[in-house]
């Protein structure tokens, strides 16, 4: 059986995110969550160094996204004393913006180990992606994710 493309590609804009994965709102003492985390998702034996200390925030409306088979999930990671365990799964994909395509994941902080500091985007329409230094990029600009593996499934709403 054939598989229908459009599942396993989405177009999306760059939006801005929180500022927290950066540390350029929260976290800036730590020089942002993604960087306090690095060293806890290696002591788990799943390295994210080759990627930047933040995330850029893609908006696939008015599709959503399906999380079919994670490439890692990190279970109750403690990476901020004051906040609770989180867990974090990680599904990859290729980014691709003005014609170069970047190895790439999604991040996905799990919205149930929050708590009170939840700051998921509602619903599955915005992915948190990780990947190395996109020379050019901006907000408001459009780009394309591929699930090339089948570990995120997109949906027409």
């Amino acid at each position: 059986m054939c598989k229908n493309p459009a599942e396993f590609e989405a177009k999306g804009i760059v939006k801005k995110g929180y500022g927290a994965a950066s540390g350029r709102s929260r976290y800036a003492e730590m020089g942002g969550s993604i960087r306090a985390q690095k060293p806890r998702f290696r002591e788990r034996g799943f390295s994210i160094d080759d990627v930047c200390d933040g995330t850029i925030n893609v908006d696939i409306r008015p599709r959503s996204f399906e999380r079919v088979r994670a490439l890692a999930t990190l279970v109750e990671v403690k990476w901020h004393l004051a906040l609770p365990a989180e867990t974090f799964s990680f599904y990859d994909v290729i980014f691709e913006h003005g014609g170069r395509r970047y190895p790439a994941l999604v991040y996905f902080p799990h919205p149930e180990t929050k708590g009170a500091f939840n700051e998921q985007f509602p619903g599955y329409s915005l992915l948190e992606i990780l990947c190395p230094f996109v020379e050019g990029l901006r907000l408001g600009d459009e780009v394309l994710i591929v699930s090339a593996s089948g570990s995120i499934r997109f949906i027409d709403e």
